[in-house]
């Protein structure tokens, strides 16, 4: 078992860093842990993922913001590194030279059924929701130049995709919030609906739009996943950061998106996990 962090003086420094610490026996009462090692410069906001050649590979970015520092230039904004060895060793690999407006980033990889890469990243540019560049040489160099949008409307906050068993993609974002319909899109305030769904052709085309939770007068934000072995999805997101700080959680399975219903056994939204202000309904 791998826990991830970003470290930092203070929110941003410039160069930060991604640290890693191991567990061999995650299952004991009291697992051992590895001492603390940090394995890149930058900050990691989403999971690394392990290619078919048994790569893995780790996103991590340096902030287009204050304070720029110089040594950093050549890898400012999404960065890939990679471990050919099971995360004992890490190098840089490639970066991608795109416009985030200043944001945070956030990339996330995905392998495509051609073996090609596909990044996905936040943007804070007006015209664009999400944006996306390839990658054919195993994440070594990046097109187009700049990035592109992919034509999802959403707004400048993070997201979540993933590789499903079935061989869909699975995309966590806010669908059809307050704003979307056409650009600029709002910065903060679409943070709302957040929204489950499928694609069959690596994200040419979503459909089956299952409506995790409105947010509920409250913004809902920064979704994570992971599959189980029976075929469920878990989804953990954040609900009223400056407020009553809920942290909540979705079950689903593929069938309940096609739906966009939950009809399938023990699948439920809005499951309180965890809250800030312990008075919170």
């Amino acid at each position: 078992l791998w826990l991830f962090w970003a470290q930092s003086e203070g929110l941003y420094d410039g160069r930060a860093g991604v640290w890693a610490i191991v567990s061999d026996n995650p299952d004991a009462g009291n697992p051992d842990w590895s001492k603390p090692r940090r394995l890149t410069d930058g900050i990691m906001m989403n999971k690394p993922i392990v290619l078919s050649d048994g790569e893995w590979l780790l996103p991590a970015a340096i902030w287009d913001r204050e304070p720029r520092r110089k040594d950093m230039s050549d890898i400012r904004h999404p960065n890939v590194y990679v471990s050919t060895d099971e995360g004992d060793s890490w190098y840089l690999r490639g970066n991608a030279h795109v416009d985030t407006g200043g944001e945070a980033d956030e990339h996330l990889l995905v392998e495509r059924k051609d073996g090609s890469l596909w990044m996905l990243y936040r943007t804070g540019v007006d015209t664009i929701g999400i944006g996306e560049v390839f990658s054919f040489d195993r994440g070594r160099t990046w097109e187009p130049e700049g990035g592109q949008d992919t034509g999802i409307p959403h707004p400048a906050t993070r997201f979540h995709i993933q590789r499903l068993e079935s061989g869909r993609l699975l995309l966590i974002y806010h669908y059809r919030f307050e704003g979307h319909e056409e650009p600029p899109y709002p910065k903060i305030g679409g943070r709302t609906h957040l929204t489950a769904s499928l694609s069959d052709d690596d994200g040419k085309t979503w459909y089956g739009h299952l409506l995790l939770d409105s947010g509920r007068g409250e913004l809902v934000t920064y979704p994570d996943a992971v599959e189980g072995d029976n075929g469920k999805i878990y989804v953990i997101y954040d609900r009223s950061r400056r407020g009553t700080g809920e942290i909540l959680m979705a079950a689903f399975a593929e069938k309940d998106i096609r739906a966009e219903d939950f009809i399938s056994d023990e699948a439920a939204s809005i499951i309180k996990i965890n809250a800030l202000n312990s008075n919170s309904n």
